[in-house]
């Protein structure tokens, strides 16, 4: 891994990386990416937001409670009190 300057001081606006790879027979490919998924500039679809919530929370949580934890984290902004939202991730 090497830093590149020039990508560096585009942070934060962006998180450009270049993966480049060097295949066996010498031959070289390269994919830059400015945005990675989840970036303000490369948003996730709120499907995309829910998988990696159960990924992430799989073996902690059981189905029934990351579908509560999900339930109530996208109606945030209509709940009285986050306490609810606060007890439904305690780890049982």
């Amino acid at each position: 891994m090497v830093e590149d300057p020039s990508l560096t001081a585009k942070y934060p606006d962006g998180i450009p990386t270049i993966i480049e790879v060097t295949m066996r027979s010498g031959a070289r490919q390269s994919v830059r990416v400015d945005y990675p998924r989840g970036h303000r500039g490369n948003p996730m679809t709120d499907e995309e937001v829910e998988e990696k919530f159960r990924l992430q929370t799989q073996g902690l949580l059981d189905g029934d409670q990351q579908a509560k934890i999900l339930e109530l984290a996208w109606e945030l902004d209509k709940l009285s009190d986050v306490r609810r939202l606060l007890e439904a991730t305690v780890i049982r």
